[in-house]
């Protein structure tokens, strides 16, 4: 067996973002580095090879909180929800419209699959590869939306 030692400098940590965990795999473990509350990269490293691979995710607004990471398909799920820190600001908020994307780590694209007309947290889960879990836009439970048509 060989055995691999993940260090800061191997995986080539930004002493400026905090680590997180999105998940295991049996063939690997992939992390996120995040900025405040914005994810900026993510880190997956393969148990097998030993390879580590790093995207650059810094352009899409893809938070800690509201988003969902599915290893198998290198695909996020995230919304643009907007946290609020003070009731002032989460008043202001009740009536801004916000969105679920879904972002492909290996093309770097973003598409949109649906958007609630004033402020709504989804908190978006994967259920399979292809599908996503998220809080009804009426407020019903939950809904879920098939992905097969994006790829």
């Amino acid at each position: 067996a060989v055995q691999i030692l993940l260090t800061k400098e191997s995986l080539d940590l930004n002493s400026d973002y905090s680590l997180s965990y999105l998940s295991m795999t049996n063939n690997g473990l992939w992390l996120s580095e995040a900025q405040g509350i914005q994810r900026m990269n993510v880190i997956g490293y393969d148990f097998d090879s030993g390879k580590i691979n790093r995207w650059d995710i810094s352009d899409a607004p893809i938070g800690i909180h509201e988003s969902g990471f599915n290893p198998e398909t290198l695909l996020l799920v995230y919304s643009d929800y907007q946290f609020a820190f003070d009731q002032d600001t989460e008043d202001g908020l009740k009536d801004t419209p916000v969105s679920l994307y879904v972002y492909d780590l290996n093309s770097g694209s973003k598409r949109l699959l649906v958007t609630s007309v004033k402020r709504h947290e989804f908190e978006p889960k994967w259920i399979s590869d292809y599908e996503i879990e998220f809080n009804a836009l009426d407020g019903s439970g939950r809904d879920q939306i098939s992905i097969e048509w994006l790829l």
